[in-house]
């Protein structure tokens, strides 16, 4: 319980900070949302903190941050904002590659919600599964990468266990139909 409400706290003061370090306007607007219809309504009306797993079932998209750490896309809602469009908009202005929202993987009770993802288009990488990100990712992310789940770091994640809930929303993914 400990943890949870440690990373309930580091989440939003992380957020907060960053939000007020990083003047949104000068990033380029991002692409129209797009959002399954399988996702309940009372999620998608929602206005919630929000992130996403992209992943093509063997690889998974994750950025080392200008906080020194491994992280996934996501972050903090603007106002009015429905939940998937927040998890869409952050997963742009952190990585460059815009998605649509496929369906919801957890709700964590901190108020942040986790979804699948799939890019709009292909994820082009160099043969080390480097992301060459648009210059605005820049200003948040150091490099972005779209590796296999056995080449994930084991350490410097933001959160303690992040690596582990991922493999685990991996699995997830995974295992659907």
């Amino acid at each position: 319980m400990k943890s949870l409400f440690l990373m309930s706290f580091l989440a939003f003061s992380g957020c907060v900070q960053w939000a007020s370090s990083v003047e949104t306007s000068t990033y380029p607007a991002a692409p129209e949302c797009q959002y399954s219809a399988e996702i309940p309504q009372d999620i998608v009306q929602k206005q919630s903190n929000a992130g996403c797993v992209v992943s093509d079932g063997e690889r998974v998209l994750y950025f080392y941050s200008a906080f020194d750490n491994y992280d996934l896309p996501g972050g903090t809602a603007k106002e009015g904002e429905l939940s998937p469009c927040t998890a869409a908009r952050e997963t742009w202005e952190e990585t460059g590659i815009e998605v649509k929202v496929t369906g919801l993987l957890k709700s964590y009770p901190y108020s942040f919600f986790m979804f699948e993802c799939q890019p709009v288009s292909s994820i082009q990488t160099d043969d080390q599964g480097r992301v060459n990100s648009p210059e605005f990712v820049k200003k948040e992310v150091d490099q972005v990468f779209y590796h296999p789940m056995k080449q994930l770091p084991l350490s410097q994640w933001r959160f303690e266990n992040q690596r582990e809930e991922l493999i685990h929303l991996l699995k997830m993914i995974q295992s659907e139909p």
